[in-house]
């Protein structure tokens, strides 16, 4: 989650709490009051403190590909899912809409990374263009 140590070591403790307690969804003026810091401290931080937006949004992003791991490591469970279905005689839709639901998000997160790619190269591209 907050693994970039020379991110970190430009924070103070309360910084990195703040961050920890805002990526478990807690409000700013939540995160505030248990810090013992003025809201105002936080909402800069948040709007100016570069290095605190940038741990922030990694802490983030670190978070959003872990879940997206997981969800691609049930896509396997999902598929077997799916063909017990079509193979037995009971009626499961609880499974069946469950599973339905994995393999959709799994579809989703690779066409998500396939554009994620697209933009790279045309970024990359871009840069080229640039350094002429």
């Amino acid at each position: 989650m907050l693994k970039n140590t020379e991110l970190l070591s430009k924070l103070n403790a309360k910084q990195i709490k703040a961050i920890l307690l805002l990526i478990e969804g807690k409000p700013p003026e939540e995160v505030a009051r248990v810090l013992g810091i003025h809201s105002k401290t936080l909402y800069r931080w948040l709007e100016k403190d570069i290095d605190f937006k940038k741990a922030l949004q990694e802490a983030k992003e670190s978070i959003f590909n872990e879940a997206l791991e997981n969800l691609k490591s049930l896509s396997r469970e999902a598929v077997n899912t799916l063909r017990d279905l079509l193979t037995s005689r009971h009626k499961d839709t609880a499974r069946l809409g469950s599973a339905k639901t994995i393999l959709e998000l799994a579809l989703k997160q690779k066409e998500l990374e396939d554009i994620e790619k697209r933009i790279e190269a045309l970024e990359e591209r871009l840069e080229g263009k640039n350094e002429l």
